[in-house]
């Protein structure tokens, strides 16, 4: 997972110039831009203005210097990752989730190519199978009985997903508001 994470701030990011404050001596480092994510999107088929990449961006910009360094990427990442609320910021994220399937970055992340991740991460047949769904959902197999998916569709299964979850904790907070409205009366 380490390694992918990896991959994907690398395919993102361009080298920048940064003065460091404490020897006031200019260095090298690798930052992603919005120009970077623009890149990206478009090569997966989304088209997104400037303002919104630039939203994106703003998000996880820690230093609010425009770009997101290494440490706010792997902050976001941890982050979004282990979000049980689903209150981050999860844009950004979702792109780098989906690269990290896409391992080579052609742009289609097959079935098979989301196995590995999600079985690190699980370890549980259930919930590894869940998870599977919950990205390819009612994708039908293609030719060679294999579902694929792009990041127009991914998005699209990730924000069901989100609302799906949303709503069955809202659902369970009204039970729960009811339960004890019923205990006082």
């Amino acid at each position: 997972e380490k390694d992918r994470l990896e991959k994907v701030f690398n395919y993102l990011a361009t080298s920048v110039v940064v003065r460091d404050n404490a020897s006031g001596k200019e260095k090298q480092v690798k930052k992603i831009d919005w120009q970077g994510i623009s890149k990206a999107l478009t090569q997966l088929g989304m088209k997104m203005t400037k303002a919104e990449i630039e939203l994106m961006v703003w998000e996880v910009d820690d230093d609010l210097d425009k770009m997101v360094s290494k440490s706010e990427f792997e902050m976001m990442y941890k982050r979004c990752r282990f979000d049980e609320k689903g209150l981050e910021p999860q844009k950004l994220f979702n792109l780098v989730q989906f690269l990290m399937f896409d391992k080579d970055f052609k742009g289609v992340v097959t079935e098979e190519e989301t196995y590995e991740l999600i079985y690190v991460r699980y370890q549980d047949e259930t919930k590894f199978k869940d998870e599977v769904e919950n990205i390819f959902g009612s994708i039908p197999k293609n030719e060679v009985q294999e579902r694929v998916i792009r990041f127009p569709q991914y998005l699209e299964q990730i924000n069901k997903r989100q609302l799906q979850r949303r709503l069955e904790e809202k659902k369970k907070k009204n039970t729960h508001k009811r339960r004890g409205q019923e205990e006082e009366n």
